[in-house]
């Protein structure tokens, strides 16, 4: 059988949550799959539950654990890229679903625009399962100038054309604890590779994949997300300056990724005040500040103040984040507005948000506005 499409699956200890992975791309209408399970040292019975898959349907291939070498998510799926048939591949954890049609609208998106990958819609899930919100991609084409401005997908939203992904001799990094995949989307579009928008049947944008957040995921470590962030930011801006990207209209200047680091330090810290506890602020403090030091001036840095409205934004993402690995917090019942205000008392003081742009986003903050309250977003969970 031709395989269409690769989706490579790593697994540590993953019982709760693999059999719903597997299947939701067994379901797809594409059926020229290919599904990776590549196990990394699980201890529980994840492989048992796996293997069981694969007797009934020889689409799911078991990768069994390598023992000489150390664990990891980037180790994991560099071997599955290695033993991979498809013509496109995707990278997916193991507590992550797709929607129905995903693959068809992936592959035929990027086969019928003839583009070397693509990428869709996403839904954010609690640690329940309830959704949150869905997050839409805003480019038809998107290249390195999207990524650079700090363009976010989660992982198993993409298909990547296996023979460009091999020939551009990009793999995951293995030294960084989290966001690896972003730094491979970078890496890609600094060899020259675009994304087109997936499109289902209809020509309307596709909603290809369902992310979850889980209390003890990877990405609920804020302090290593935010120094992972800047890593990869900083040697993509370096090479892109290296590549000549200023001469492609794209801007590389130390004072964007400057702006770029320090919203999205602003993010973290923020979401740092959610989480509380006796060193909430102090803690959001510290990561913030050498954000703040390392804009080059006072006048650059005044040119980042946040407004309002972005303001909102960042907390919105905030609260919302913060509800996704604690569904059963008083989060829910809006008892973070007195951490959001303290902490943008806080920015002001540090000439981040002028008092009047606090004030705004206050107001758009107790008025609560649709899409906003946190209530609104358990509401409509699933």
């Amino acid at each position: 059988m031709s395989v269409a499409i690769t989706v490579i699956i790593p697994m540590f200890n993953a019982r709760a949550w693999i059999a719903a992975a597997i299947r939701s791309v067994l379901d797809q209408s594409l059926a020229e799959v290919e599904v990776l399970v590549v196990d990394d040292a699980s201890t529980d019975d994840s492989r048992t539950i796996v293997s069981d898959i694969a007797a009934s349907d020889a689409r799911v291939r078991l990768v069994p654990a390598d023992a000489s070498a150390p664990r990891g998510v980037a180790r994991a799926r560099n071997r599955g890229l290695d033993l991979a048939a498809g013509r496109f591949v995707m990278f997916m954890d193991s507590d992550d679903t797709l929607h129905p049609g995903a693959l068809a609208s992936l592959v035929d998106s990027a086969q019928r625009d003839n583009a070397p990958a693509s990428v869709g819609d996403f839904t954010l899930h609690h640690e329940l399962g309830g959704l949150l919100e869905r997050v839409p991609v805003r480019h038809d084409r998107i290249t390195l100038r999207e990524h650079l401005a700090g363009l976010f997908f989660i992982t198993h939203a993409h298909a990547v054309r296996r023979d460009v992904l091999v020939r551009s001799g990009v793999r995951f990094r293995e030294d960084l604890a989290v966001i690896e995949d972003t730094d491979v989307w970078l890496r890609l579009a600094l060899a020259g590779v675009w994304w087109t928008r997936a499109r289902d049947e209809q020509k309307e944008p596709a909603l290809v994949a369902a992310y979850r957040l889980r209390q003890s995921s990877r990405s609920a470590d804020l302090p290593t997300m935010l120094a992972c962030t800047a890593r990869v930011y900083r040697d993509a801006y370096a090479a892109a300056r290296l590549a000549g990207a200023t001469a492609a209209d794209t801007d590389v200047s130390d004072e964007r990724l400057a702006t770029l680091l320090l919203k999205s330090a602003v993010g973290y810290a923020t979401r740092r005040v959610l989480q509380g506890g006796p060193s909430a602020l102090l803690e959001a403090e510290g990561m913030l500040a050498p954000f703040i030091n390392a804009m080059p001036t006072d006048t650059q840095r005044d040119a980042v103040t946040l407004d309002g409205a972005l303001l909102h934004h960042i907390a919105r993402r905030a609260v919302l984040m913060t509800i996704a690995v604690s569904p059963d917090d008083p989060l829910e019942r809006g008892c973070w507005v007195p951490s959001i205000i303290q902490w943008w008392s806080h920015l002001e003081s540090t000439h981040l948000i002028t008092s009047t742009h606090r004030r705004s986003a206050e107001a758009r903050l107790v008025q609560g506005q649709p899409g906003f309250r946190a209530g609104d977003a358990i509401a409509s969970a699933a």
